[in-house]
């Protein structure tokens, strides 16, 4: 990984260049799919100058697929192994005349091969990828490498350092990090996840608190002729009480039905079609792909119930004002 310039007949600009394993990275990033949304083809054959860019940078340096391009790096010159031990070590103490004897600016001509388009203005434009001994023959590195991205396939294991391979990759000088130190921000958001639900469930609790008062009320005055002949033949203010507890529960059972259907048929639809969040950046993370929700039994079986039972609760107010009456 690298900083530099990217340059045309036509244009420069600055890039951040990536040296990938083809192969490897398919099963890490989005790289490849991203390049089928876009033009040419994802490091086919074997030509060690090929370079795929981004299709914003495509547009800014005026080129196409098989165009010639000029890439320029700092590289390393005459690394060894004793040498960069050290180099690492002094690296704070560096000043800039050492900087500028251990690095040189090198350019290399590559062909574009690929143009990805992830349809994120900031994605397509600042990064460019070729392969990864090319990258490593460029900056002079030899075998060594600057990062390693880990895949979980469970998202826990992505951050439960007891796990023996916290220390097996962390050896010889590596730093392992999980997602929750490199995005604190983000793991914050999640961690609120739990309370902006509380909060939201809340304000719709009190929506549904007026909303079922109101209409209890109004059935109650509307009717005031006809109760009061269940009052004159008999009826105790026990049964005026229950009639409207069993109005309340009456109402939150067919909402309950109508929501249940419309809930599922909304949703369902959702986890075919996606919902399209992509390009919008929350917290350092900018997201690239469709959001698809998941259905939980529990949406059908413990909030209808916690709708049924708040719905009893509220509408014993307006049956204990009936009983008054």
């Amino acid at each position: 990984m690298a900083m530099g310039t990217i340059k045309s007949a036509e244009e420069i600009s600055p890039i951040v260049l990536f040296g990938i394993d083809p192969a490897l990275e398919q099963g890490i990033s989005k790289i490849d799919e991203a390049v089928k949304n876009g033009k040419g083809s994802y490091f086919t054959g074997e030509r060690q100058t090929d370079i795929i860019i981004g299709s914003k940078l495509a547009e800014k340096l005026k080129v196409s697929i098989g165009d010639r391009i000029i890439v320029t790096v700092n590289q390393f010159k005459n690394i060894d192994s004793e040498k960069q031990e050290k180099r690492l070590e002094e690296l704070e103490e560096m000043d800039e005349e050492m900087l500028d004897e251990d690095e040189g600016p090198i350019e290399e001509a590559f062909y574009v091969s690929g143009i990805y388009s992830f349809n994120i203005k900031e994605l397509d434009t600042g990064m460019a990828f070729i392969r990864l001994g090319k990258s490593q023959q460029l900056l002079n590195l030899g075998d060594r490498i600057h990062e390693i991205a880990i895949k979980f396939f469970d998202i826990k294991h992505s951050t439960d350092e007891s796990l023996s391979v916290w220390e097996d990759v962390a050896s010889e000088n590596n730093e392992l990090v999980g997602w929750d130190k490199l995005l604190p921000q983000l793991k914050a958001i999640f961690d609120m996840t739990g309370i902006s639900l509380f909060v939201t469930a809340l304000i719709l609790f009190a929506m549904i608190t007026f909303g079922i008062i109101n209409t209890l009320f109004m059935s109650l005055f509307e009717r005031m002729f006809e109760l009061g002949v269940l009052r004159a033949v008999g009826t105790r203010s026990g049964g005026i009480r229950k009639l409207l507890v069993f109005e309340a529960g009456s109402l939150s059972i067919i909402s309950i039905i109508i929501g249940s259907v419309l809930g599922f048929v909304v949703t369902y639809v959702m986890t075919k079609t996606g919902i399209d969040y992509r390009g919008i950046e929350i917290a350092g993370a900018v997201f690239s792909d469709l959001l698809y929700p998941v259905f939980h039994i529990r949406q059908f079986i413990i909030y209808p119930i916690g709708v049924f039972v708040f719905t009893l609760l509220v509408g014993l107010y307006p049956a204990f004002y009936a009983g008054k009456m």
